[in-house]
This record gives structure tokens, C-alpha cells and sequence, in this order.
């Protein structure tokens, strides 16, 4: 039986992630961090619904690394493992509220909408003061770059993170997406 989750966490993985490089690239071209931002979140949502632990770490840790490789978001190499982190953050506080709600029948909305709030917040917090108070110890950047980074990490970002992530739980809960 654990043989056939992990054949299925890894299914779901490849796929996420296939769908993961095709929103990245694709809402490249609007230019619109809302967009791009709702589609990746959702995506690493998705994965929290999906998959075990170890897949939604994976997730978290190769979405920046592909979204910087294709040319998306800050051109800022040191900025991927601020952002690997903060992922880590939001999917982790969703995995904790889905599983809290499989301990309630009742309300368990609350607990999975819990997660997906206080892991965009937390998310957003953490990139933003790793862009603006952290990543400037490492490199050289000017006013116009840390007003761009703080703007980019802030309000718009969590905003997308918490529509992500209602999206994906709206998708995980279609009858013909379940496990």
C-alpha cells in the first residue's frame, strides 16, 4: 500500500510541477505579478492537497529555481533560497491546517482557510524582510531595487498567495480530482 502512495505522490508531483513551469511561463508574458503569483501559489497548493511532505518540499524547493532558469520575477540568483524558504512556509502551515481539519469533521474549511491565510502572510513577511533588510548584507543595491523588491514581496503577494490557495482548494474539492 505505501508503495502505491509514493507511485502516486510522485505522479502527482511530475504533473504539478509540469503545470507549475507551464503558469510560470505562460503568465510571464502578461507581466502581471497577481496572475503569475495566484498560478504558482495555486500550484504549490495544489501540491499540499496532493501529495505527502517530502513532494511538497521538493515542490517548494524547484519552483524558484525554475521560475528563475525560465527568466521569471528577480533576476537575483541569491534570492532563490529566500524564496524556497517562504514557500516552505506557506505550503507547511496548509499541510498543518489540512491535517488539523482531518482531525475535525466539523468546519474543516476553517482550519485548511487558517493555514492558507496565516502561511501567505507569513510567506509574504518572510520574503519581503529577506529582500529588503537581508539580501542587501550580500549585495549592492540601490534605492529603485529594494523600493521594486519590497513592492514585488509585499500586499500583491499575499494577496495572490491567499487567492492561490482558495483557488487550489476549490479544485482539490471537484469530485473527479480526489484521491
Amino acid at each position: 500500500m505505501e508503495n502505491k502512495n509514493n507511485n502516486l505522490n510522485l505522479a502527482y508531483g511530475a504533473i504539478l510541477i509540469t503545470l507549475l513551469i507551464i503558469f510560470q511561463y505562460t503568465t510571464s508574458f502578461f507581466s502581471n505579478q497577481l496572475l503569475t503569483g495566484m498560478c504558482v501559489n495555486l500550484i504549490l497548493s495544489l501540491t499540499v492537497f496532493k501529495t505527502d511532505l517530502k513532494t511538497i518540499f521538493f515542490v517548494a524547493l524547484i519552483s524558484p529555481s525554475l521560475a528563475f532558469c525560465l527568466g521569471i520575477g528577480p533576476k537575483i540568483p541569491l534570492l532563490i533560497p529566500f524564496l524556497i524558504v517562504s514557500n516552505c512556509i506557506f505550503m507547511y502551515l496548509i499541510w498543518i491546517g489540512v491535517q488539523y481539519s482531518k482531525k475535525k469533521n466539523k468546519y474543516s474549511f476553517v482550519f485548511i482557510f487558517l493555514g492558507i491565510v496565516l502561511g501567505a502572510i507569513l510567506k509574504s513577511l518572510f520574503i519581503f524582510i529577506s529582500s529588503i533588510y537581508i539580501l542587501p548584507l550580500f549585495l549592492i543595491l540601490n534605492n529603485i531595487q529594494k523600493n521594486i523588491l519590497g513592492s514585488a514581496f509585499s500586499f500583491i503577494a499575499c494577496i495572490s498567495a491567499i487567492l492561490g490557495g482558495i483557488l487550489a482548494y476549490w479544485i482539490n474539492n471537484f469530485r473527479l480530482l480526489r484521491k
